[in-house]
């Protein structure tokens, strides 16, 4: 998928560099994804279905009512998308909220906002890799079966790190 560009006299012009730089990176993180997703042993049998429904609405909600600020020429949108994170993190394997995330995000940015297809592969990919990484560090420090301290301390840092990586992504 590239991006191109109708020059003053309507003729179409080549790709630039930087689509193609996204594209690139969007594959690298598509492949990180699937590897990590077949490397990671987490059983999704046993899924409260219910919490996976709300989760997805939440996000779905989430991206639907987000915030535009407006800084120095940059329009930046947030979407408060972190609560469904933490509920789906401490009561979901997650790969359930990788999908849940994917899956919403493709569905409101796509289907609602109509985002051009090369913004829409960045967002939805960044959106899962998010999810994945916060999912990796809950698994990492253990905290995958409780609901105590720990896994609240394990829970927040799971979430700075997906916004990191989110904001990373995307600059």
């Amino acid at each position: 998928m590239t991006t191109s560009y109708i020059d003053e006299e309507g003729r179409q012009s080549a790709p630039d560099l930087g689509s193609r730089r996204v594209v690139w990176l969007c594959a690298v993180l598509i492949a990180a994804l699937a590897a990590v997703s077949a490397l990671t042993v987490q059983p999704v049998s046993g899924v409260r279905w219910g919490v996976a429904a709300l989760v997805f609405g939440f996000y779905g909600a989430g991206e639907l009512r987000s915030v535009e600020i407006e800084f120095r020429n940059d329009t930046h949108a947030f979407s408060f998308t972190s609560v469904p994170l933490v509920v789906g993190l401490l009561l979901l394997p997650f790969p359930v909220v990788v999908a849940a995330r994917a899956v919403s995000s493709l569905i409101v940015l796509g289907g609602v906002h109509r985002q051009e297809p090369l913004k829409l592969l960045v967002n939805v990919t960044s959106h899962a890799f998010e999810v994945l990484v916060a999912g990796q560090i809950i698994m990492w420090l253990g905290e995958t079966e409780s609901l105590g301290p720990r896994a609240w301390l394990a829970t927040g840092l799971a979430v700075i790190a997906a916004d990191v990586v989110g904001a990373l992504i995307v600059t």
